[in-house]
């Protein structure tokens, strides 16, 4: 080592330094560095409320709100190895117990809840008890229970509402090999049962009755799936039934759970289903008005292997509010209106939220509720929220520069981590080039060509600058985030970076060969200018 020329350990500080400064002016840039694409957090929706942790399995939860604002959820956990019947309630944020309502040994599924004149919460639901799939209806306060069907075939997707306390029970069953829709009347006194499906196969029905019908959506087998629209009177004699058109959805296995066509009823009735026959899976919308039915329309537009699904949707003053959940940001509940147009109005859950399930209605004030699965690996919670108005708490000024604090050193630390293959992998090329040129040096001999002349190191490292910006890859760290940089942000990235790396070659003065030295100089940009602009986009992450 030459007498002036920086020790090993040195050299490691310099790189340190030049990392920290650059972090600096990448931080306190004075043009934007660009956009990332963020999902917009819907401004309506309050914070979550963990309601309970439960078994990791998709299930949809159901709710119901009475007069004082209070949430009634019901939902299947595992309870002894089987599933049972659960219910809590929230009111201000406040979680009651959650309360067993069937601790007998059985498999429960499919529990839908409904609240009648008096405020009485009910459940319908499945049961295998004696190893046969029946309908249930289970009076929440009483946990009295009542068997709705008695037969030996299968049964799923149970679905309920009520009119003048007359409980309506729609699901589906397998009749000679073929599965159908059947309805149960019950009132207390007694229960009548019919078939309303055609001679299709028909599954995935759901029911809801106004002051003067009983509407029922549900898919009929006919080559593809068809959506179909029923409208029978109260006493269940069939008024109307019309095709809304196709439905190609993907296997269940893929999509975790398919809830089926979702409608709402109010001043006009709105249709929501999710369907494939793009490549990806999309949510679809149609509407009864008094002019008739519209045509089906799309509402999502994602590339093939994204997919939007599970919708659930609820009436409120005219306007239809859809929540549905979308694999295309990382399994997000997107929020979404129609009203006379579509309206994205982004998502209810936040950053880093994982979210299934969802089961959305709306209370008589106009506030909206939402109770679905909240998810990180095999450990589920069950979740809700609402609408309720909410004011922004503002974080003391210790807390957010704490908060700040910990993003700029963690931000720091990962991109000083991830530049390192990213550098690599973007300048592949150019180090091949500056390796070449190394090699041509130290066994051609040619710095003797160059050694009479002062600075020529310097020239020789500007031309090789110039040549490793032009054999540079795409910026593009869509794995990261989706971030559109500004060419000003980059252009400057660049001649901090040169200018890191000129710094870095005259901080080793004599240490090395001349070659040793442009190349390690060469490095040292492409490791700077990958460290740049990685640094901003990890908060966003």
């Amino acid at each position: 080592m030459r007498s002036g020329s920086p020790a090993g350990y040195t050299i490691v500080v310099y790189f340190f330094v030049i990392t920290v400064v650059l972090a600096f002016l990448s931080f306190a840039s004075p043009v934007t560095f660009g956009a990332v694409r963020e999902i917009p957090q819907s401004p309506l929706w309050g914070d979550p409320v963990v309601v309970d942790e439960v078994s990791p399995v998709v299930r949809i939860p159901s709710c119901v709100i009475d007069s004082e604002r209070i949430a009634h959820v019901l939902y299947c956990d595992k309870s002894n190895g089987y599933t049972d019947i659960f219910y809590v309630t929230v009111k201000d944020r406040t979680v009651s117990e959650p309360q067993n309502l069937t601790g007998y040994p059985s498999l429960k599924e499919s529990v839908m809840a409904c609240m009648d004149s008096a405020e009485n919460v009910y459940a319908a639901f499945l049961d295998n008890r004696n190893g046969r799939w029946q309908v249930f209806l289970l009076e929440v306060n009483t946990k009295n229970i009542v068997q709705i069907t008695d037969t030996d075939t299968h049964k799923e997707d149970v679905s309920m509402t009520m009119h003048d306390d007359t409980v309506m029970i729609t699901w589906t069953e397998v009749d000679n090999g073929v599965p159908q829709i059947f309805m149960a009347f019950y009132d207390s006194h007694n229960t009548s049962v019919t078939n309303i499906s055609r001679e299709y196969p028909s599954t995935k029905s759901s029911i809801y009755c106004d002051d003067e019908k009983i509407h029922a959506v549900f898919l009929e087998k006919r080559v593809y799936d068809h959506v179909i629209y029923m409208q029978m009177t109260l006493s269940g004699e069939q008024i109307m039934i019309v095709d809304l058109g196709e439905c190609i959805h993907l296997d269940p296995v893929l999509l975790g759970i398919f809830n089926g066509p979702q409608f709402a009823v109010g001043e006009i009735i709105s249709f929501v289903w999710s369907d494939s026959s793009t490549g990806s899976q999309n949510l679809y919308y149609a509407e009864m008005t008094e002019s008739g039915f519209t045509n089906p329309q799309r509402l999502t537009d994602y590339p093939i292997g994204a997919w939007s699904w599970m919708p659930t949707l609820a009436m409120c003053e005219g306007t239809t509010h859809i929540i549905y959940v979308n694999n295309a940001y990382g399994h997000r509940l997107f929020y979404s209106q129609v009203g006379q147009d579509y309206e994205e109005l982004g998502t209810i859950t936040s950053e880093r939220e994982r979210a299934t399930a969802p089961f959305l209605m709306c209370d008589d004030r106009g506030y909206l509720h939402c109770v679905y699965l909240q998810f990180t690996g095999d450990t589920f919670h069950l979740v809700y929220r609402n609408t309720y108005p909410h004011e922004e708490v503002e974080s003391p000024f210790s807390e957010r520069f704490k908060a700040s604090s910990i993003t700029y050193v963690y931000s720091f630390v990962l991109s000083f981590l991830f530049s390192f293959p990213l550098a690599a992998k973007s300048n592949f090329l150019g180090i091949c080039v500056v390796v070449a040129g190394f090699a041509a040096f130290r066994f051609l001999n040619l710095q003797k060509y160059f050694a009479p002349y002062k600075k020529s190191e310097y020239a020789l490292l500007g031309l090789y600058l110039v040549v490793l910006s032009i054999l540079r890859g795409p910026i593009e760290y869509s794995f990261l985030n989706l971030v559109a940089y500004e060419t000003l942000f980059v252009g400057y990235g660049f001649l901090v970076s040169a200018t890191a790396s000129l710094i870095f070659k005259y901080l080793l003065r004599e240490r090395f060969d001349s070659e040793v030295r442009i190349l390690l100089s060469c490095l040292i940009f492409l490791y700077s200018i990958t460290f740049f602009l990685v640094l901003p986009v990890i908060p966003y992450m």
